[in-house]
């Protein structure tokens, strides 16, 4: 018996001591991946630039550059003056287990530290001195799950001139990352912008994502399971000259992504919300838009992903006539999986009164497409639209005289017209617009208010039953 014990005993000590050696080819493997991975990403670049293997250790420097051409920055902007491109050094630290004895000790394979000192930014933003701009730490457990918490530090800024500041509280995460998928929830208390004009505050940011796809797997492919909700609890603008402000509560963002079983299409839902508002003591509350795209082929998204990559940086003229030519060679095939877009509901509630909406518009049967995708005729044939507007009468009033104002103001005879008389005729002439629509059948009397409904299908349109001309070829 004692000498099972001591075998055993054995057997565990052998693994310990050969397991770093694996673990240390296992590390090197997944590096040259991801830096591989994000160079395969428009707009960015990694290096390897070094790599140091002991047999408890690995220590390697990551250069990550980031072309801020590519993300639509200006390069003659004073903001991004002598800066076309973003570069930050990552210095990882990874601990070889099965015994771990960084900052986490216990049992697993790997303990991950990596940090960007950020020593590039220090000219543009200011953080404690003692502080790297992020740090990540982290363990990958016997499993292959690796538990992990980040954080951004706080920092500020001004402009040039000193007279814009801005202020970010920092950002702490926490995560867990696997071959089955990825969860991370990150929150940051603050972010500020003040100067001598105008004040921006935000309060309480928070970012919850789920994914069915390793990471490095969700680059490469585009299309996963996913479920995602950005919440910010307070917005808060206003503007010193004018006395003009402006107040947002229960901001969010949430977005769904689910791929078919055979994973040739997915469907995508984001909802966009907002509890209440007021601006200029102007409020409303409940406003809310859900969005569905559904039936997006996967073969799309991938050369859409080749397409954006090979095209980083064109100038417009040559980007516009490539993608003339990408669309004519890869729409009709996502065209012909019958794709739709739902707005499920669009709604809110102001002063006024409530409004909801809901429309759908997608296409069937498309076997061709036109000699010149500028033919505005094309595809009227193929649609299928459906949809309904309805709300209180008091916000048809609003909508209408907006829309009033807006035509009158073109005039150029109303151009120098007194304020008072302007309002005048905006108020006069509203109510005769829209009893001119609910005659002509564009609009529907209901007992709180209006409502249309409206429909294309086999090429004709209707509103509520009028029949509405399309342009035939």
């Amino acid at each position: 018996m004692k000498k099972l014990g001591l075998g055993i005993a054995a057997l565990i000590i052998l693994v310990a001591a050969v397991a770093p050696k694996f673990v240390a080819s296992s590390i090197d493997t997944q590096l040259h991946e991801i830096v591989t991975r994000i160079s395969d990403h428009p707009g960015y670049e990694a290096e390897l630039v070094e790599i140091s293997q002991g047999w408890f250790g690995t220590q390697a420097k990551i250069k990550l550059t980031a072309d801020l051409a590519a993300f639509g920055a200006d390069a003659d902007s004073p903001a991004w003056k002598d800066m076309s491109e973003l570069a930050v050094m990552l210095d990882v630290n990874a601990g070889h287990g099965l015994i771990l004895t960084g900052e986490q000790p216990g049992l697993g394979w790997v303990d991950w530290l990596v940090v960007i000192q950020g020593d590039a930014l220090r000219g543009r933003l200011e953080w404690p001195a003692e502080q790297p701009f992020y740090r990540f730490l982290g363990t990958t457990d016997l499993l292959g799950k690796t538990h992990y918490q980040d954080q951004i530090s706080m920092f500020s800024a001004q402009n040039s001139d000193n007279t814009v500041e801005f202020s970010f509280s920092g950002l702490k995460g926490t995560g867990l990352a696997s071959k089955e998928g990825l969860a991370y929830r990150g929150v940051a208390d603050s972010f500020t912008v003040v100067s001598d004009r105008s004040d921006f505050k935000l309060q309480q940011a928070s970012l919850d994502v789920t994914m069915e796809s390793d990471w490095l797997a969700a680059i490469e492919e585009g299309l996963y399971n996913s479920a995602a909700r950005f919440d910010i609890a307070h917005i808060e603008v206003s503007q010193m000259e004018t006395q003009q402000y402006g107040k947002l509560d229960g901001i969010f963002v949430t977005s769904n992504s689910v791929v078919s079983a055979d994973k040739t299409l997915a469907d995508f839902k984001v909802s966009y919300g907002l509890k209440a508002f007021e601006v200029n003591q102007y409020q409303g509350s409940d406003l809310g838009l859900d969005v569905e795209i559904n039936r997006v082929s996967a073969d799309f998204v991938k050369a859409y992903r080749e397409f954006a990559q090979a095209n980083v940086g064109l100038p417009a003229e040559e980007l516009q006539a490539n993608t003339r030519q990408w669309l004519n060679q890869n729409l009709l095939a996502q065209l012909q999986v019958n794709p739709e877009v739902k707005i499920t509901s669009l709604h809110g509630t102001l002063p006024e009164g409530q409004f909801s909406s809901n429309a759908r518009a997608g296409v069937i049967d498309i076997d061709s497409l036109p000699d010149t995708l500028e033919d505005k005729t094309f595809g009227f044939e193929y649609m299928l639209v459906n949809g309904n507007v309805s709300a209180e009468e008091q916000v048809v009033d609003l909508v209408a005289s907006l829309f009033m104002s807006s035509q009158l103001k073109a005039n150029p005879q109303a151009a120098n017209m007194p304020e008072e008389q302007f309002a005048q005729i905006v108020a006069m002439q509203t109510p005769v617009m829209i009893d001119s629509m609910v005659e002509r059948g564009f609009l529907q009397k209901t007992a709180t208010g209006y409502s249309a409904d409206f429909n294309i299908q086999d090429g004709k349109a209707k509103i509520n039953a009028l029949e509405i001309p399309l342009a035939q070829r």
